[in-house]
């Protein structure tokens, strides 16, 4: 295990806090640190960006106080956030591909963006005899399906 369940949910509540700050409060610095110049404008959709990764903040946050909330709970939530870091840092290294995002920051934001969502699904997916979809690792034999 790299970190605990609760770990990997500070640390989705942190990265989205920040970027929930940085998208309603400050998406003309936003646009500044990431884009090119020339991007078409994104004031209108950074803004509605910063309340989404508000609203993760306050989920995860949710998750880790929540005393009554399961193991299993944690785990596929973990595993929803680590598919949108992975896709985050894949999306944004794309666009510092193609020339939207600057290349200064885009590889090395989009790298580390889509590290984190892989060592938090590799966390997220391990289990005693489960698989990463909850099913069972081993396949059954033709006596245990009927």
């Amino acid at each position: 295990m790299v970190l605990s369940d609760d770990a990997w949910l500070r640390l989705t509540a942190v990265g989205s806090a920040g970027y929930a700050a940085a998208g309603t409060c400050a998406p003309r610095q936003m646009i500044k640190t990431f884009y090119e110049p020339g991007t078409p404008e994104l004031l209108p959709p950074l803004r509605y960006f910063g309340v989404a990764a508000a609203g993760i903040t306050a989920q995860a946050l949710t998750l880790v106080n929540d005393k009554e909330c399961t193991e299993k709970t944690k785990k596929q939530f973990l595993k929803i956030n680590a598919g949108m870091w992975l896709a985050a840092g894949a999306l944004t290294t794309y666009h510092g591909y193609t020339g939207q995002h600057k290349k200064s920051t885009a590889y090395g934001v989009g790298g580390t963006t889509a590290g984190i969502g892989a060592l938090m699904m590799f966390d997220a997916c391990k289990g005693k005899k489960k698989s990463c979809c909850g099913g069972s690792s081993k396949i059954p034999t033709p006596e245990a399906r009927k």
